[in-house]
Order: C-alpha cells, then sequence, then structure tokens
C-alpha cells in the first residue's frame, strides 16, 4: 500500500514538473513575440512620424505656392 501510494505521488509530481517546464518554455517564447512585437511597434511609430514630417513639408511648400489646393482645381475635361 505505502509503495503503491509513493508511485502514485513521484508520477503526480512527476507530471507536475512536466507541465511546469512546458509553461515556462511557453512563457519565454511569449515573452521573446512580445519583446519582437514592441521594436516592430517603435520602427512603426518612427516611420509614421516621418511621414507626418513629409506631409507637413508638402502642405507648407504647397501653400507657400499660393493658396492652391486641389479642390479648387478644374478637371481637365471642362
Amino acid at each position: 500500500m505505502q509503495n503503491q501510494l509513493e508511485k502514485q505521488l513521484e508520477e503526480r509530481i512527476y507530471e507536475l514538473e512536466c507541465r511546469l517546464a512546458f509553461y515556462e518554455d511557453l512563457s519565454e517564447s511569449l515573452n521573446q513575440e512580445i519583446a519582437e512585437l514592441n521594436k516592430k511597434s517603435s520602427e512603426q511609430e518612427k516611420i509614421i512620424i516621418e511621414i507626418c514630417k513629409e506631409l507637413r513639408a508638402i502642405k507648407k511648400s504647397a501653400s507657400a505656392v499660393g493658396n492652391y489646393t486641389l479642390a479648387e482645381e478644374i478637371p481637365p475635361h471642362y
């Protein structure tokens, strides 16, 4: 009886250790993925900032030419 109980406990401990190892590995993988996503997000944010700067510069140069807007342009077929 004691031997069987010890065997069951050892099996249960082994099962729990396997689960723990799996979850530790999963946690590490998810942490790496999050770090990579954060890096990509930062890179995308820098790109968006640059695009906004370029857009502002284009708007500024367009307004320097005159108060010309695309909405005021007459289509070529008129």
